[in-house]
């Protein structure tokens, strides 16, 4: 249970550090994209409320802390997805220059992610909380479409 909070608290920072460039980079305006502000900043504000509540051992700190770490899966899949497949880079300082980003932290990323979705899905972690298969497959399948829906309609 320590280890699932910690590697939690460690992915929030990590996100929290990505959006805080993110924004200093593309310095983007609030009144032009609000979607990107809420895709960006939501789950951070909803992941230190769901770490607390994981620690609290409630059953709805489960369900926000796999819905969020489904979400930021999906989120890396994607963005691996749009930038090696389709070849969707820009360089931010000089945008006639575009490079790939490195392919490493993608990959880091991913195993960390996809550690912390195993661990929260143990059956001996769900049953600490009562939740059953069912409603398991339902918040990560939940997180997923919400996630997809998501970033079709900001990147489209």
């Amino acid at each position: 249970m320590r280890l699932i909070i910690i590697l939690c608290s460690v992915i929030f920072l990590f996100c929290l550090l990505i959006a805080y460039q993110y924004s200093n980079i593309y310095n983007i305006s609030f009144s032009k994209t609000p979607w990107t502000y809420v895709y960006s900043y939501l789950p951070l504000i909803l992941f230190p409320i769901a770490i607390f509540a994981f620690w609290k051992k409630k059953q709805i700190g489960w369900m926000l802390l796999t819905a969020l770490v489904s979400f930021y899966s999906i989120d890396t899949l994607w963005t691996i997805y749009a930038t090696y497949i389709l070849r969707n880079y820009e360089n931010p300082i000089d945008p006639g220059f575009a490079i790939p980003p490195p392919f490493i932290p993608y990959i880091i990323g991913m195993s960390i992610l996809g550690l912390a979705v195993f661990k929260i899905c143990r059956q001996e972690i769900r049953e600490a909380f009562t939740i059953n298969k069912a409603k398991m497959l339902a918040t990560v399948a939940v997180s997923t479409a919400i996630t997809l829906i998501w970033l079709t309609i900001i990147y489209s």
